[in-house]
C-alpha cells in the first residue's frame, strides 16, 4: 500500500505559512510523494508465525527448535537461559515450559553458551528419551561444563519433562563462553551427531583444534545411544559419563597417527566423525538423501557451509574457509596437511553485499511443496546481515547461491512447521518464531529519482518542504569526513513519537528520516562541496527499510541506487595532497545492518542525541523542547536538563569519559548491546555504567593474533582490540561499514581515555582477617591473597545470583576498588554506602562508612591504584550492600561507580535463588572436609571462616547463622526499575 504524505499536525506556524490555518495545514497537499509503508517488494517475506506468542530475551533467548518424530501439533524451542519451551496446539498456540535447567545453566549476555541443543530419540514415542546440549555451571568446582545429557519425558504429561531423570553422557570443562556448537541431531542411521566448536576465543588460543587425542572440541561426534551389537565402549577420559557407545565404523577407531604425528590409539577420541570445526552453528540432514550439512561461523574472513563426511577435516584453525589463517595459535599446517574445503563460502565485505554476512546460520534442504521454486535447495542464512539464501546443488562444480529475502532480524535456527510444511526461522533478537511466505501481490515500486519523492521544494538549493523538520545530533556517526544534514517528517496528520516512562521512543508507521551527504573535494574549502547521496529510512509497521539516491554529477537530480549498492572513486585535495577516496553507496540490506531490530531501527533520533541546543528562526532553543513544541512528542519533554545527552568527540568542554561513552554509543551501540548482533559481550550503550559494560579489560571474541588482548586495556593501546579495529582499514575495521578514511578524532579520543582518563578498572570482594590475608585491617600486599576469586560484584541493571554473595563468617569485611589514574586519596566523603534486602536500592537505609580506607599506588589490576575499603566484623551481615565511589576532585570520576554485594554468612551456595543457611549447608560441609594437609581454596564455598580448613568451626558458623522465612537473603533483581 502507498501512504500519501500529508502536512502534519505537529508543524505549527513556525514552519507553515502564516496564511494557513492549522486545519488547512493538515490537509493532503498537491502532488504528494510516494513512499511505500512496506519494504520494497520481493517474492518472499518473513512474518511472525505465532503473533500471539513472544519469547523475551531476558528469560528465553531462543536459538533453535526441534519436533519429536511423528508429531504434527507441537514445536519445541531451545532457550539459552536454560528453558526448553513447547508450543502446543499450533492452530491456537500456547507456550509452556517443558524443561527448566536455568538454575544450573551458564548463559552470559551476548555469548553463545547456554541451552543450545535438543534432539528427540527416533523411538521417542515409546522410550520418552530426548537429549540436551547445554553449558552447566558446577558451583562446587567453580567451573562451567559443556554437557550432553539424556532426559525422560513425563509419562503422565507429554508436555513436561522429568528434570531428575538426567543422565550425563559427556561433561567437559569449558574455558570460554563462545563457539559452543551443540545443534545435536539424530541421523537417518539412528546415531546421535554432536557438533562442537573449538572451545572459544579467536584463533584457537587453547589449541583445541586439530587434536583427536585430547578433549571433545573442534569436531562432530557420532554416538550410539542404544548400545547396538558391535558398538564399542569409548576410550577412557575424565569427561565421560555413561549412556553411549562408539559405532564400529567411526573413522578414528584404532588410529595411530593424525596430521603426520603419532597418537596413542587408547587416547584417541573415537567419538569423532569429522574434525576441524570452528563454531558449527546449526546442522541438518536432507530427508531425501540423508546427507548432512552445517554452517561454520568464521573468524573475520570467511563464513562457510560444509557437507558432513566421515573422516573429513574442515581445516580450522589452520584454515578459515579456503584461506590460510596466519594467526592460528597452533601454528602453520604441517607438511602434507590436507583438508576438506567448504561446499560454499562467503566474506564480510567486497563484492555483492546481498551475498555477504558475518555469522552463518546453517539451514536445511527444503523438500516441501509450499515454495516450489525452493524445492531441493539448501536454505540457510546469516545472523548479522539477516539474509536468507537458497543454495542450488550442481551435478558438477560448485553450487550457486541466490538471496531469497532479507529479514528484519537474522535467524539463529531453522525448522519445518510439522503441520503446514512452512519454513520456520528462530529469531532470537526479534523474540519470535517467524515463517517464510510467498507474496501474493507485487507491492508498490520505489520512486526512481529523488525529485519524484518531492521532499525538497527546491532541489537545486536543497530546500525542504515546509512539512519537513530539520534535526541535529549531538554525537555524529563517523562518515569519512562527509558533511551531513538531517530532516524528519510523518506521512499522516496525526502521528506522534510516543515516549514511555523509561524514556524509550516508539515511532509510528510511515515516519521518515532523511539524511543528506556532501563532501568537500578540497578539505576545509566549503566552496568545493559536492553532493553525494540522500538516504531515507522509512518506519514500517514492524520494522523499517532504507533506500539511497545517488546525486548526478551535474547536481540536477539523484537516482535510486540499485539493491546491491554502488561505489565511486573521489579525488580529495587534503592539504595539497590529492588522494583517492572510495565512497560506498550502501545497499538496502547494508542500511539495515546498523538500523537493526535490536537497536530499534532508528539510531540518531533519541533523547541523548537530540538533547542539545539548536537555532530555529534565529532563536536558540533546546532541540527536545523545540520538537515537542512542534507536536511531535507524546508526552512532551519539559525538563531536558534532567535527561542524558551525548557529547561530540571534539567537545573539549565535556569530561573525557562523557565523550568516550558518547563515541561508543554513536558508533558501536547499535550492534554491541546484550542479545544483539555484535559479536562479544561488551555493551556500548550510553545508559550502561562503564563498570557494567564489560569494556574495561573485557574478553574478546577476536584477538587479532594479539596475546592477552582485551576489549579495552588501560594504558595499553596495542592490546586494546577496540583501538586496533578503529585504527586500521580493511578486513578488521570497526564499525564494519564501507569506510575508506580513518576516524582520527575517534582514535585520538580512545587513546586519550586509555592513557589519561580516570575510571574504575576492577572491583573485588575481600576476605579481610582470614588466613588468606595478612590478618591486618591496614592494607598491604598480602591482603591481595584474600580476594574472593569466585565472587563478583553486581551492577545496576543486573539480577543477583549466589556469585554476588559473600559467605564469609564475618559478613562482608571489605572490597577492593582499582582506579586508573586516581588523582588523589579518597576519603569517606567520597564513599556512599546503603544497605537493604529488596530490589529498590533507592529506598535503602544509609549504611556504615568504611572503618578504614587504604590506597596503594600501582598495586591494582593493570597497574591501577588500589583502594581498599574495610568494615568491622559482623557489621555488614545478612544484607545487601550498595557501594558507590562518588565523583569528586579526589576520585576523578565523571559519574558514580556503583555496585552491590550480598552477605549471607554460612550459606554454601546450594541455591541460586536464595541464600538460606540450613541443614542442607550442614550436610555439604560435612561431606567436603579439608585440612591443612589438603587446604581449601579461596573459592571453596565450604570454608566459611576462611582458615583453609573445612571442619567443625565451619559447622558452628552454620549453626549460629541459620535462617528461615523472611530472614533468608533474597536475590535482588535490579533489571526492572521499581
Amino acid at each position: 500500500m502507498v501512504v500519501r504524505w500529508t502536512a502534519i499536525s505537529l508543524l505549527l506556524a513556525a514552519l507553515i505559512s502564516p496564511a494557513l490555518s492549522p486545519a488547512t495545514a493538515q490537509r493532503y497537499i498537491a502532488n504528494p510523494p510516494v513512499l511505500p509503508s512496506v519494504p520494497p517488494p520481493s517474492e518472499y517475506a518473513v512474518v511472525n508465525a505465532f503473533p500471539g506468542l513472544r519469547f523475551p530475551a531476558s528469560t528465553d533467548l531462543i536459538v533453535g527448535m526441534a519436533v519429536p518424530p511423528g508429531r504434527t501439533n507441537e514445536i519445541y524451542l531451545t532457550g539459552q537461559r536454560g528453558l526448553i519451551l513447547v508450543i502446543s496446539n499450533l492452530v491456537t498456540p500456547t507456550r509452556s515450559v517443558f524443561l527448566d535447567l536455568s538454575p544450573v545453566t551458564f548463559s552470559p549476555n551476548g555469548g553463545e553458551s547456554g541451552l543450545v541443543g535438543l534432539a528427540f530419540h527416533p523411538n521417542y514415542a515409546q522410550n520418552r528419551q530426548f537429549y540436551v546440549y547445554y553449558s552447566r555451571t558446577n558451583r562446587e568446582q567453580e567451573k562451567t561444563f559443556i554437557t550432553l545429557s539424556r532426559f525422560l519425558a513425563d509419562p503422565t504429561n507429554p508436555y513436561r519433562a522429568l528434570p531428575g531423570s538426567e543422565q550425563i553422557l559427556l561433561q567437559q570443562h569449558d574455558r570460554d563462553f563462545i563457539h559452543q556448537g551443540g545443534d545435536i541431531q539424530f541421523g537417518p542411521d539412528g546415531y546421535l551427531y554432536v557438533p562442537i566448536g573449538d572451545e572459544g576465543n579467536q584463533n584457537d588460543p587453547y589449541k583445541s583444534s586439530q587434536r583427536i587425542d585430547e578433549g571433545y572440541f573442534s569436531a562432530i561426534l557420532r554416538l550410539d545411544v542404544d548400545g547396538r551389537p558391535g558398538s564399542l565402549v569409548p576410550n577412557p577420559h575424565p569427561n565421560l559419563g555413561s549412556g553411549y557407545w562408539i559405532p564400529p565404523d567411526n573413522p578414528y577407531i584404532g588410529a595411530t597417527s593424525f596430521n603426520g604425528k603419532a597418537v596413542d590409539p587408547a587416547k584417541v577420541r573415537t567419538e569423532f566423525w569429522a574434525v576441524g570445526t570452528r563454531n558449527p552453528h546449526r546442522m541438518s540432514f536432507d530427508p531425501a538423501t540423508g546427507q548432512a550439512y552445517f554452517g561454520d561461523v568464521g573468524g573475520v574472513r570467511r563464513e562457510e557451509v560444509n557437507r558432513v563426511a566421515k573422516g573429513a577435516n574442515y581445516g580450522w584453525a589452520h584454515y578459515e574457509g579456503t584461506l590460510l589463517n596466519p594467526h592460528a595459535h597452533i601454528g602453520a599446517p604441517p607438511t602434507g596437511f590436507t583438508y576438506t574445503p567448504p561446499l560454499y563460502q562467503y566474506s564480510r565485505s567486497g563484492g555483492n553485499p546481498n551475498l555477504q554476512g558475518s555469522a552463518v546460520i546453517g539451514g536445511l534442504v527444503y523438500r516441501g511443496t509450499n515454495y516450489p521454486a525452493l524445492a531441493g535447495k539448501y536454505l540457510f542464512g546469516d545472523y548479522i546481515s539477516a539474509h536468507l539464501w537458497a543454495m542450488t546443488f550442481q551435478a558438477s562444480g560448485p553450487p550457486t547461491v541466490t538471496k531469497i529475502v532479507t529479514a528484519d532480524v537474522g535467524p539463529t535456527g531453522f525448522g519445518i512447521h510439522p503441520a503446514t510444511g512452512e519454513l520456520l526461522l528462530i529469531q532470537r533478537i526479534g523474540e519470535r518464531v517467524s515463517k517464510l511466505v510467498r507474496r501474493t501481490t507485487s507491492g508498490p515500486a520505489l520512486p526512481n529519482t529523488l525529485s519524484q519523492i518531492g521532499v525538497f521544494s527546491d532541489l537545486g538549493s536543497l530546500t525542504p518542504r515546509a512539512e519537513v523538520a530539520p534535526y541535529e545530533v549531538a554525537a555524529p556517526f563517523w562518515s569519512d569526513n562527509a558533511i551531513k544534514r538531517r530532516w524528519f517528517f510523518f506521512q499522516d496528520a496525526t502521528s506522534k513519537v510516543r515516549r514511555s516512562a523509561s524514556d524509550q521512543w516508539t515511532f509510528p508507521t510511515g515516519m521518515v528520516w532523511v539524511k543528506h551527504f556532501d563532501i568537500e573535494t578540497v578539505r576545509g574549502n566549503p566552496a568545493t562541496r559536492r553532493r553525494l547521496e540522500t538516504r531515507f529510512l522509512v518506519k514500517t509497521t514492524n520494522a523499517a527499510y532504507g533506500i539511497t539516491y545517488r546525486w548526478r554529477p551535474d547536481g540536477s537530480d539523484a537516482d535510486l541506487v540499485a539493491d546491491e549498492g554502488d561505489d565511486e572513486e573521489l579525488l580529495i585535495d587534503d592539504g595539497g595532497t590529492v588522494r583517492s577516496q572510495l565512497w560506498h553507496y550502501p545497499s538496502r540490506s547494508e542500511c539495515m545492518v546498523c538500523h537493526n531490530a535490536g537497536a530499534g531501527f532508528v539510531l540518531g533520533f533519541s533523547t541523548r542525541q537530540l538533547n542539545r541546543e539548536v537555532t530555529r528562526q534565529g532563536t536558540a532553543i533546546n532541540q527536545l523542547i523545540h520538537i515537542g513544541n512542534l507536536g511531535a512528542l507524546d508526552p512532551v519533554i519539559t525538563n531536558p536538563a534532567s535527561l542524558p545527552r551525548l557529547a561530540a568527540v571534539d567537545d573539549a568542554s565535556a569530561p573525557l569519559e562523557h565523550r568516550f561513552k558518547s563515541y561508543l554509543d554513536a558508533n558501536c551501540a547499535y550492534c554491541h548491546m546484550p542479545g544483539n548482533i555484535g559479536r562479544g559481550t561488551w555493551d556500548a550503550r550510553f545508559s550502561v555504567p562503564l563498570g557494567a559494560s564489560g569494556i574495561i579489560n573485557g574478553p574478546v571474541t577476536d584477538d587479532l593474533g594479539i596475546a592477552n588482548a582485551r576489549v579495552f586495556k588501560p594504558g595499553d593501546l596495542a592490546g586494546s582490540i577496540m583501538y586496533q579495529r578503529v585504527a586500521e582499514l580493511g578486513l578488521y575495521h570497526m564499525p564494519p561499514l564501507g569506510t575508506d578514511v580513518l576516524n582520527q578524532a575517534g582514535m585520538d579520543l580512545i587513546r586519550n581515555f586509555s592513557l589519561n582518563g580516570t575510571y574504575v578498572v576492577s572491583r573485588q570482594i575481600f576476605y579481610n582477617g582470614s588466613d588468606f590475608d595478612g590478618r591486618d585491617i591496614a592494607a598491604n600486599s598480602q591482603d591481595d591473597r584474600a580476594i574472593a576469586l569466585g565472587k563478583q560484584v553486581l551492577f545496576p541493571g543486573g539480577r543477583a545470583t549466589i556469585d554476588h554473595v559473600s559467605t564469609y563468617s564475618r559478613g562482608l569485611n571489605g572490597v577492593l576498588v582499582d582506579i586508573w589514574k586516581l588523582p588523589a586519596d579518597p576519603t569517606t566523603a567520597d564513599i556512599r554506602v546503603r544497605v537493604g534486602n529488596d530490589s529498590n536500592p533507592a529506598g535503602w537505609a544509609a549504611g556504615p562508612a568504611p572503618a578504614a580506607i587504604a590506597i596503594r599506588r600501582g598495586a591494582g589490576v593493570s597497574g591501577s591504584d588500589r583502594v581498599t575499603l574495610v568494615w568491622p566484623d559482623g557489621i555488614l551481615a545478612r544484607r545487601w550492600v550498595e557501594v558507590s565511589i562518588l565523583p569528586s576532585a579526589r576520585t576523578g570520576l565523571w559519574t558514580a561507580d556503583t555496585f552491590y554485594v550480598g552477605a549471607a554468612p554460612g550459606d554454601t551456595a546450594d541455591s541460586t535463588t536464595a541464600a538460606g543457611v540450613d541443614t542442607a549447608d550442614m550436610m555439604r560441609v560435612r561431606a567436603n572436609p579439608r585440612s591443612l594437609l589438603n587446604p581449601a581454596t579461596i573459592t571453596s564455598p565450604f570454608d566459611l571462616n576462611r582458615d583453609r580448613r573445612v571442619d567443625s568451626l565451619d559447622l558452628n558458623v552454620i549453626r549460629m547463622n541459620e535462617t528461615q522465612g523472611t530472614s533468608v537473603l533474597p536475590m535482588i533483581d535490579l533489571t526492572v526499575a521499581p
